[in-house]
């Protein structure tokens, strides 16, 4: 039977002196996502595109108005700091809209992975005890609404149109008030695959969640100027941080895909000109499939994550080994890097 968890039963566990060492060190400053992204629009341009899905393009400054529209009405509907929302939603630009509108009411975020079924999703709305759910409605062949009703979750839940807006009742003023969490209170809860047990919940922190944005900036070689193609959902840890925090941190546009297409990503990083992408192991390898005929101004950085004993292409092309460091498909001038999450066991 599900029952409402209460907010206090959320949060992280930190180790004994672990705060105090990060503090020191400077990595962690107290610095909330909020007010990262509060500067963000004068910081970078309220014009400079955030995200880009399909045909929808939304702004710096789109992205802000509506996640506080978002949280507007998740706070008129009761909910407040602390509180646990859930999302099962693909790799759509309204995703983006929910986080931040979740964060921004200082609400805790749960998204929840769109191939999991009614046994995992049963166990995470049960673990978080969630208060409201956003789903997409149908979506490949799924009716999730039904799924999310066959867990015996009675919160409230939330059907987002592909086309429209997150929340019908949405709150009309971006100005409105919204809360001032604290850079350790609780922002974000992940579920790992559960691959040998139940599902394990991972909290985040707002401030570990911008401590892991900034520390990929260096190693990855990041600027404003450049432009990230994300086919990882967005329900990820990796999905998260480069396609949620990213665009509204540190101003990066970021191109969402919620199928993963070779020859279609191929396209994208030409019209778009992508310079950095983020894949697992599988598209990773089918890129060999659909090179291009011609050469692009500049060729993106790949960055591929995943289990170290999955079976990776080669320059060879054999498809029969492990690897503990994934082979990179044969795009010509393309570097790959490996990597693996703040969930990964």
């Amino acid at each position: 039977m599900w029952e409402r968890r209460r907010p206090s039963e959320v949060r992280p566990v930190i180790r004994p002196g672990l705060r105090e060492r990060w503090t020191e060190s400077g990595a962690w400053t107290g610095e909330t996502l909020q007010e990262r992204f509060d500067e963000s629009p004068s910081r970078f341009g309220a014009k400079r595109v955030a995200v880009q899905a399909g045909g929808t393009r939304l702004s710096l400054a789109d992205l802000d108005r509506l996640s506080r529209r978002v949280a507007a009405g998740l706070l008129d509907s009761g909910l407040g700091p602390g509180d646990v929302v859930a999302h099962q939603m693909p790799n759509w630009w309204q995703t983006v809209v929910v986080s931040w509108g979740v964060l921004r009411a200082g609400c805790v975020l749960a998204p929840i992975t769109p191939t999991l079924r009614e046994r995992e999703v049963r166990f995470i709305l049960e673990r978080t005890g969630a208060a409201e759910v956003f789903v997409p409605g149908e979506f490949r062949g799924v009716d999730y609404v039904t799924l999310v009703e066959s867990t015996g979750f009675s919160g409230r839940v939330h059907v987002v149109p592909e086309d429209g807006l997150p929340v019908d009742n949405a709150g009309p003023s971006s100005d409105s008030a919204m809360p001032s969490p604290d850079a350790s209170d609780p922002a974000v809860v992940l579920f790992t695959s559960g691959t040998t047990s139940d599902p394990k919940g991972v909290v985040h922190t707002g401030e570990t969640l911008r401590c892991e944005t900034d520390s990929l900036v260096e190693p990855h070689g990041v600027t404003p100027d450049d432009c990230l193609l994300l086919p990882m959902p967005l329900t990820h840890v990796a999905g998260l941080v480069y396609g949620v925090l990213f665009p509204a941190l540190l101003g990066i546009k970021v191109v969402l895909m919620d199928r993963w297409d070779a020859g279609e990503a191929l396209q994208i990083i030409e019209q778009e000109r992508v310079t950095f992408m983020i894949v697992t192991p599988k598209p990773k390898a089918s890129n060999r499939k659909h090179l291009p005929t011609g050469e692009p101004a500049k060729r993106p950085t790949g960055c591929c994550g995943g289990q170290t004993s999955s079976v990776a292409a080669g320059a060879s092309g054999r498809t029969d080994r492990p690897s503990s460091r994934l082979s990179p498909p044969r795009i010509p001038a393309t570097p790959w890097r490996s990597a693996r999450g703040p969930t990964a066991a």
